[in-house]
C-alpha cells in the first residue's frame, strides 16, 4: 500500500532529475573536484550523469522511507542550551516523534555561531531525518507546498525551518492539521509539543 502523493513525489523527483540530465548533456563545461571550471569532455559527462544518478536513488529511497514509515501521531521537542566560549548560549534539540503503531524515532540536532536563529535550526536538523515527519508532510502536500518552513525539495516538500524561528515549525504542523499543544520555556530550556487531532499517543 502506497501513501496518499507518493506516486506524484515520484514522478517528481524524476522529473526534476531527467532535467538536471538534460543541462548537464547541454553543458560545454563543468566544476572539477577543486571547483575549477573545466571543458566538458565525454568522460567528465558520464562522471556528472553517474553522480546525478546517485542523487536521484538517494532521493528515492528517502520517499520509499517516508512511504514505509508509520503515520504521525505525536511529535516532542525539548531544547537545552549549553554555554560556549566561542558561541554563546548553544542548543541542542532532542526530538521525539511518535506514530501511530505506538513506536517512536528519535533523533538530536545542534547548531552553533551567532547571526541566525539557532533554536530552529537545531530542530531542523533533527527532524529532517524522521521518515515519519517526512511522510506527514508527503501527504499534506497541497497544504504546505506554498508554506514558508517547507521547500520542494527535488520537486517534493522537505522540512526547511533552520533559521526562520521555532513560529515556522507551528506554522508547518498546524498546516498539516496537527494540534500545536504546548510552547514552553525555562532558564535552558524550551519544549514544544504537536500531536494529531484524536491520536491515541496524546499525553
Amino acid at each position: 500500500m502506497t501513501i496518499k502523493n507518493y506516486l506524484r513525489a515520484v514522478r517528481a523527483l524524476n522529473k526534476y532529475y531527467d532535467g538536471e540530465i538534460k543541462k548537464a548533456k547541454k553543458r560545454d563545461s563543468r566544476l572539477d573536484s577543486r571547483g575549477l571550471r573545466v571543458p566538458m569532455t565525454p568522460a567528465g559527462l558520464r562522471a556528472e550523469l553517474r553522480e546525478i544518478e546517485g542523487r536521484r536513488a538517494r532521493s528515492l529511497a528517502w520517499v520509499n522511507m517516508c512511504n514505509d514509515a508509520p503515520a504521525f501521531d505525536l511529535l516532542l521537542v525539548n531544547v537545552e542550551w549549553v554555554k560556549n566560549r566561542t558561541w554563546g548560549n548553544n542548543p541542542r534539540a532532542d526530538v521525539s516523534i511518535y506514530s501511530t503503531d505506538g513506536n517512536a524515532e528519535r533523533a538530536t540536532g545542534r547548531a552553533s555561531g551567532c547571526g541566525y536563529d539557532k533554536r530552529s535550526a537545531a530542530v531542523d536538523a533533527a527532524l529532517r531525518t524522521s521518515a515519519v515527519f517526512g511522510r506527514l508532510l508527503i501527504e499534506n502536500w497541497r497544504r504546505v507546498a506554498d508554506c514558508y518552513g517547507v521547500e520542494m525539495w527535488r520537486g517534493f516538500p522537505a522540512l526547511d525551518i533552520s533559521g526562520k524561528g521555532i513560529e515556522t515549525l507551528r506554522t508547518v504542523c498546524e498546516r498539516c492539521g496537527l494540534i500545536w499543544r504546548s510552547n514552553t520555556s525555562g532558564k535552558n530550556w524550551d519544549t514544544y509539543e504537536a500531536a494529531r487531532k484524536g491520536g491515541k499517543n496524546g499525553r
